[in-house]
Order: structure tokens, then C-alpha cells, then sequence
């Protein structure tokens, strides 16, 4: 397959795009995996509790990037008690024009020490300008 780099206005960079995922119940689950196929920009996440959690303090969504063997924090929604289909977002971090993804970085949420809660989570994503998409 052949890769191409269009310009900087082009729809595929100026359109967000979202990929949606279900956590997995247990204390430190990792789930809701994103990989980014080419440079990309993370914005937000949303997620949506679909099983409540028993803890107000432990029941978290805590957001994160990897980048090789580098973890950064993106940011950690406390989740709680909320009932099943309470909604929060947030910004990932406080970077103007959103959080840059390289080709094989991973977004992803890790639970707190809450082994009950689930929830679904979308992230905010859109390619890079002028990365390289398939052609």
C-alpha cells in the first residue's frame, strides 16, 4: 500500500473522528485501547458508566498515552457511585491543539481499585496535519 500526505485543509485532517470502546471490570484493569495509525491528536474522552461502581473514592477511569516505554497521565475521571448511563468528559490534558499521537502510541484507560464498575469511553481523535494516511 502506498501512503500519501495531503494538504493541510484536507477533510481528513480537519474532521474529528472518535473510537469507542468498553472497559473491563477489576481493580487496575487496562482497557479501552486506542493506536494511533499515523501522527494523530487526542482532544477528549467521554465515557458512560454501564455498571456502577461501590466505591465513591476508587472507582476511576484514569487516562493515559504510551509512547514506546513512556506512560503519560492524561487525566483521571472519578467515577463513583454514578448510575448506569451518567455521562462525563473531559479535556486530556491542557495542550493547545490537543495531545500528539505517534504512529503505535496508545491511548488507554486503567480502573482504580473499584472491581465492579464499567463503562464505555469514546476517545476525541483526528490525523495530524500533513501526517501520511493509505492511499
Amino acid at each position: 500500500m502506498t501512503q500519501k500526505s495531503q494538504v493541510y485543509d484536507h477533510p481528513t485532517y480537519v474532521a474529528r473522528h472518535f473510537s469507542a470502546h468498553t472497559s473491563l471490570a477489576g481493580s487496575g484493569a487496562v482497557g479501552c485501547r486506542f493506536t494511533a495509525f499515523t501522527n494523530a491528536l487526542a482532544y477528549s474522552a467521554t465515557v458512560v458508566v454501564q455498571t456502577a461502581g461501590t466505591s465513591a473514592t476508587t472507582n476511576l477511569a484514569i487516562l493515559q498515552q504510551v509512547s514506546g516505554t513512556n506512560t503519560t497521565a492524561l487525566g483521571t475521571l472519578t467515577l463513583g457511585t454514578a448510575t448506569a448511563n451518567t455521562v462525563f468528559t473531559t479535556t486530556l490534558t491542557n495542550v493547545a491543539g490537543g495531545v500528539a499521537l505517534l504512529p503505535g502510541d496508545v491511548l488507554r484507560a486503567v480502573n482504580g481499585t473499584d472491581i465492579v464498575g464499567v463503562y464505555s469511553l469514546a476517545w476525541e481523535v483526528s490525523v495530524a496535519p500533513n501526517a501520511n494516511v493509505t492511499a
